[in-house]
């Protein structure tokens, strides 16, 4: 009879590996929606309603204001997430940081997993999983709401993975057809998460490659480089076949498989990658300095700053991974899936300005690096005590890591708590970055800080003068504070760049209004009507020109709509009440 398996070590590791995130990360409950989780929660009606779903798999990711604008993300499965958690928690921004934080926790979980299995070494499996779970990277994917993205797609392609290799265990001849069922499905699911999952095909192939096709027990099937290329394409035919539907519905929904937001030619983005490879590269190794926003301009020549140190830099780092990976597959494995998912972020012309690194890029290809961590840290010879089998030096040093990360995430993540705090980080870390500072000046104004707000939008405006929403919000900041003139210079730039923005005329319509404009203002209101009928506050200022040019029933009509829109509008419903008062004949008349 065999010995029981001890759990104790396990049961030890794993209670380390899932508590210290959670004791890392639970302030983060606190937190509130911020960037983009307004337009993309609170008021995306398309995340509401259960009416909306087949929309989700037809159309971009974002809510556009206007009908002909298109995008580059294709994520049914994120919005469906979005609705599930819209039913249950509602618009609580703690129960959305909660089911963030959960999704995490899964993701630390089957990294523990898949690398015991690759491993079977629970002192690998546990150390890489706890620096996983606690790397200063991921406090963007966590932190904050609509970086759930990325934990959901490491759920799914993990478990996606995890599926297949079980699929490819000899003994389960029965039941192999179910798990690589089950794997194509969460693929698919995956990939109708984030695109990213694109690059689940190709980790499957070099798994085979590196681990089945290379096995001793099928030495004799496949001596050949020939045969193990034949093995690992087969293995990873499936897959393919399901990126190409993917990439049909992809094409049909988005009007294209992508569309350049920031046209960039070729030369500049050859020119550019050694420079964001060298940013991520140092987000890995040194995550210090993390913000949402960072300085990250497109390289446009051959530089030795730029461009050959870089060059040098991830040459050498490449080169020091290939040769460790003779002398072990698992390192070999794990370096291409630290590259795999940067892939698809080669094309930056996708992104916007000033965009095109974020640090929840590096989720999935975290795991890569911090299983190589791990690796070097299991090859330390420090000493020979042992508890429960594991060298405790190796635990001391493991410990040691995961007390810098968490400390640095600890010390980090509370600039997610707002918006503010969010721009003032960016602003600090990236003081070239137009976002962070419109972003900062417009916290600034929603707080009545005028004074300081427009020296922020100013400098915008001067770095890029073709930035209409720095132009929009500076023009709007001029008419809060009575400068009429430059309120109508700004906006009308701001209109002028962006004819489709309602809010450009809607603001521009009230500013002429009070210069005493009427028909110009009557114009202004009108076309923001006509872009967005159900913007608060423009009805009643159309009705108020109309009253004043005599226009009594479509003045009336315009307080009324205003109403429909917005019913608690008590100066529209004062107007209409009293034209509806003058309508009625009086009974005491002859």
């Amino acid at each position: 009879m065999e010995p029981k398996t001890n759990r104790r070590p396990r049961i030890i590791i794993l209670s380390i590996v899932l508590l210290s995130p959670l004791a890392v990360y639970i302030s983060a409950l606190r937190y509130q929606f911020v960037f983009d989780d307004p337009d993309q929660i609170v008021y995306n009606a398309a995340v509401h309603s259960a009416n909306s779903i087949p929309h989700y798999f037809t159309s971009d990711v974002s809510p556009h204001a206007n009908a002909d604008e298109v995008g580059n993300f294709y994520r049914p499965v994120f919005l469906l997430w979005l609705l599930v958690n819209y039913k249950i928690g509602g618009l609580n921004p703690v129960w959305w940081h909660a089911t963030s934080l959960s999704v995490h926790l899964l993701a630390i979980l089957l990294v523990y997993l898949l690398v015991f299995r690759l491993s079977r070494d629970e002192l690998l499996a546990g150390g890489s999983a706890l620096l996983f779970g606690l790397h200063p990277v991921h406090i963007e994917a966590v932190a904050w709401v609509s970086g759930v993205t990325e934990p959901l797609l490491a759920v799914f392609f993990l478990s996606s993975f995890l599926c297949f290799i079980r699929s490819r265990e000899r003994g389960l001849t029965s039941r192999r057809r179910w798990w690589l069922s089950a794997s194509l499905g969460l693929y698919v699911v995956a990939i109708l998460e984030k695109e990213t999952a694109i690059a689940l095909p190709a980790v499957i192939f070099f798994y085979n490659w590196l681990f089945e096709a290379n096995d001793e027990r099928r030495e004799g099937e496949l001596k050949r480089d020939h045969g193990r290329l034949f093995s690992s394409l087969a293995s990873a035919l499936p897959y393919f076949g399901l990126t190409a539907v993917y990439l049909g519905a992809r094409f049909l929904a988005l009007k294209g498989l992508g569309h350049a937001i920031t046209p960039l030619s070729l030369k500049t983005m050859i020119l550019t990658w050694p420079s964001v490879w060298m940013f991520y590269v140092r987000l890995l190794i040194w995550p210090i300095g993390l913000s949402a926003f960072y300085d990250t301009p497109y390289i446009t020549s051959l530089s030795i700053r730029d461009f050959v140190v870089p060059v040098l830099v991830i040459g050498i780092i490449a080169a020091t991974l290939y040769f460790w990976s003779q002398s072990s597959r698992l390192v070999g494995f794990f370096s291409i899936w630290m590259l795999l998912p940067i892939l698809p972020l080669l094309n930056v012309s996708v992104f916007k300005d000033g965009e095109i690194a974020h640090d929840r890029y590096l989720y999935l290809p975290s795991i890569g690096f911090c299983v190589l961590l791990a690796v070097a840290v299991r090859h330390l010879k420090l000493g020979s005590t042992r508890f429960h089998g594991m060298r405790i030096a190796q635990v001391l040093v493991f410990l040691g890591l995961a007390c810098f990360f968490g400390l640095a995430t600890w010390s980090q993540e509370s600039i997610w708590a707002s918006d503010l705090s969010l721009a003032s980080r960016g602003v600090a870390i990236a003081p070239h970055n137009v976002i962070a500072a419109n972003n900062l000046g417009k916290e600034l104004a929603l707080r009545g800080d005028y004074n300081s707000a427009i020296p922020l939008f100013r400098q915008v405006t001067d770095r890029k003068a073709g930035y209409w929403l720095a132009n929009f919000n500076l023009g709007y900041v001029y008419y809060r504070v009575g400068n009429l003139p430059e309120a109508e210079r700004y906006l009308k730039k701001a209109i002028e760049l962006n004819p489709k923005d309602a809010a450009g005329y809607r603001i521009l319509g009230y500013t002429l209004l009070e210069m005493g404009r009427v028909d110009d203002a009557e114009t202004a209101l009108l076309r923001a009507i006509d872009l967005r009928p159900e913007a608060p506050n423009q009805h009643y200022a159309l009705g108020t020109i109309l009253k004043k040019k005599g226009n009594l029933d479509g003045a009336l009509k315009e307080f009324k709509l205003e109403l429909t829109f917005n019913p608690n509008q008590a100066q529209a419903r004062e107007e209409a009440a009293a034209l509806e008062a003058a309508k009625k004949p009086d009974p005491n008349s002859p």
